[in-house]
């Protein structure tokens, strides 16, 4: 689920918080990777793995709304 057009869909769904999602959204914003959980996200820094919790992208209507216009803008700028 590393399509826009999924994630788009799947935060559209979205009734509440979910930070597997969030995880996923930080994943296509940002040069990253998730845990092998799946619910932080991975940066490499000077060679050096840092782990760090995603933003809450899908916290509140406004933060999904956002997440979505700026994975749209993402979508049409390729």
């Amino acid at each position: 689920m590393t399509d826009n057009t999924a994630l788009i869909e799947a935060l559209d769904g979205a009734q509440g918080p979910d930070n597997k999602l969030d995880v996923l959204i930080e994943c296509a914003f940002n040069d990253c990777r998730p845990n092998s959980a799946g619910t932080k996200v991975i940066y490499r820094n000077s060679g050096r793995d840092e782990v760090y919790w995603a933003r809450d992208f899908t916290a509140t209507p406004e933060s999904r709304a956002k997440a979505i216009a700026a994975l749209r803008a993402r979508s049409a700028a390729k």
